[in-house]
């Protein structure tokens, strides 16, 4: 099946996605963990073979600014 999306905005809000999916305003791509948190009754739910995209988290913080010491310890467990 060959198709070409039209992309009228992109948002890296999976929650804000489903809400505007819900409503009827097109389609979104979502992690599947964020399904459980609406209903779903009246939405068409389709799974990506061969899944090309990937989720990395990352641990992210200012250099320039102070650290709380639990934050600190939380950081030496990477």
């Amino acid at each position: 099946m060959d198709i070409t999306p039209t992309i009228l905005c992109e948002c890296h809000d999976s929650a804000m996605l489903l809400n505007l999916v819900c409503r009827g305003l097109g389609a979104a791509i979502v992690p599947y963990s964020m399904l459980s948190s609406f209903s779903l009754e009246h939405i068409k739910i389709l799974s990506i073979e061969d899944n090309p995209f990937v989720i990395e988290p990352l641990v992210t913080w200012r250099t320039d600014s102070y650290l709380p010491k639990i934050a600190q310890e939380f950081l030496k467990l990477f």
